[in-house]
């Protein structure tokens, strides 16, 4: 008898890749304070819509280059002289598969430098950078362009893998970066000089308790969308906070996530939102395990219990199995609060010299 039936093993691709998500979302709820009747089913059609909408807007190619080669461009600058930041952004990856407490040591080296109106190297000021294939690196050539305060960095159409330009070379746009007294801004375009990204990080806080704070958009007019990063690190006793926010205002959408990173366990507050439709989670997750509530609308719509036991188990709210549009739903909204935890390797990568940082990993 052959076991593993189509359903099957759709049920077990989702569970795998829920499972995977999960381990890095953990979900805590919020209260809803709507005065208004909201829908309690979930619209899957234009739940999909919506989040495949605003995700085609980070998708281009030059703002997933530009968030691939940002470890690259941050060691060019630091090439100059500057120092190579090493944030341990995968204890925020990893979850409760490895005891956050783990981590604690390498977020109690943080040490936040002086600001430096001059954090760019001044031996790189006006200066365009570009790939190297023979040493798969950027390296400052004689190109023009870049801002006299500032540096360029051309952005490449990527290889399979995702993660380095493809060859022969294929320039896709460039990337410039300027440096205030407490501050770093990108901007990213195309080819045609439109821009398509841009954001703005400042670094904040306290050298116990650094936050880093990023505000800007990306896409171009109905399809813009606007973004907001909040990251802070707390060294005693070495919690993390993540806020994420994003907002499509042409469409109405909009989203929050809010992660807390314990020493033993994570907790997230979501909500998506679209007119009258909405959609929130909420839960924790340690090693042993958790509980996530699913709502549409203030009703309970789903439950995913994980343990050591059973492993991950997802139904409706009367204990039963939910529709297959039901489950593609919840891991396409699930996929999208992830998006929390890449946000401040992804924004803040390219920035770790340039901002004048050192978090020793």
């Amino acid at each position: 008898m052959n076991h593993n039936s189509p359903r099957k093993q759709k049920q077990s691709t989702f569970r795998n890749r829920l499972t995977a998500a999960l381990a890095a979302l953990a979900l805590v709820a919020s209260a809803c304070g709507d005065g208004e009747s909201l829908p309690t089913t979930l619209d899957t059609a234009a739940t999909d819509a919506d989040i495949a909408a605003v995700q085609t807007v980070f998708d281009t190619p030059q703002v997933e280059s530009f968030a691939s080669l940002g470890y690259s461009m941050d060691a060019a600058l630091a090439s100059f002289g500057g120092v190579v930041l090493r944030m341990p952004m995968d204890m925020l990856r990893e979850g409760p598969e490895q005891p956050l407490a783990a981590y604690r040591p390498r977020v109690a080296s943080v040490i936040v430098a002086g600001t430096m109106a001059d954090a760019i190297p001044v031996t790189a000021l006006g200066k365009t950078f570009a790939w190297n294939i023979t040493t798969d690196e950027y390296e400052a050539t004689a190109r023009t362009g870049a801002p006299a305060n500032g540096v360029r960095f051309i952005i490449y159409q990527l290889d399979v893998t995702g993660y380095a330009p493809a060859e022969p070379l294929v320039e896709v746009g460039y990337a410039d970066f300027t440096r205030s007294s407490n501050a770093g801004t990108v901007a990213v375009y195309n080819s045609g000089g439109t821009k398509l990204m841009e954001y703005t990080a400042t670094v904040g806080g306290t050298a116990s308790a650094p936050v880093f704070s990023v505000d800007g958009f990306v896409g171009t007019g109905a399809s813009r969308v606007t973004f907001n990063l909040v990251f802070g690190v707390s060294l005693s006793p070495g919690n993390i906070s993540v806020t994420w926010r994003t907002e499509m205002a042409a469409r109405g959408f909009s989203s929050r996530v809010s992660l807390a990173l314990g020493e033993s366990s994570i907790t997230i507050g979501a909500l998506m939102r679209n007119g009258v439709r909405k959609v929130e989670m909420g839960g924790s997750i340690s090693a042993s395990g958790g509980t996530i509530v699913v709502k549409v609308g203030g009703k309970v719509f789903a439950n995913i219990v994980v343990n050591e036991v059973d492993g991950l188990t997802v139904t409706n709210a009367t204990g039963g199995p939910l529709s297959a549009a039901e489950e593609a739903t919840l891991e396409r909204i699930l996929e999208w609060f992830e998006a929390a935890f890449e946000a401040p390797d992804a924004l803040l990568s390219p920035l770790y010299t340039l901002m004048d940082i050192d978090l020793p990993a």
